[in-house]
């Protein structure tokens, strides 16, 4: 009965993200009518397709964090929180700073996101 629960929950929480991705991968599209300039509308596409990524782990792990806190067992969830505070700068560190910027390019940019961050993210 305790494993129908949490994969019921697991399910729930996977059906709400389809539509949230939807919305996501439709970001540029949905800004350009409100005014926003297509410059920027691209850049919060772009940003918004990293996000994507994260949408179906993050109500998955609302999910057993809701169901560890039913059966009294939270501390998993804390230990989990609490090795991600520290460990998710450093990542961010490491991946930005693997490809040192050309002459003239900015750190954080599209263009060095593209040569840097991204192509860890498919390996």
């Amino acid at each position: 009965m305790v494993q129908r629960a949490l994969r019921t929950g697991l399910w729930t929480a996977l059906l709400p993200s389809f539509p949230i991705i939807a919305f996501v991968f439709r970001g540029e599209q949905i800004l350009l009518p409100f005014g926003q300039a297509p410059d920027a509308a691209r850049l919060a596409q772009q940003y918004l397709f990293g996000l994507a990524l994260g949408v179906v782990p993050a109500l998955w792990l609302q999910a057993i964090r809701n169901f560890m806190s039913a059966v009294n067992r939270p501390e998993p969830i804390l230990w989990i929180t609490l090795a991600a505070i520290p460990s998710t700068p450093a990542r961010v560190f490491a991946r930005l700073w693997q490809v040192r910027p050309a002459a003239g390019d900015v750190p954080g940019s599209v263009e060095f996101l593209k040569r840097s961050a991204l192509p860890t993210l498919s390996r």
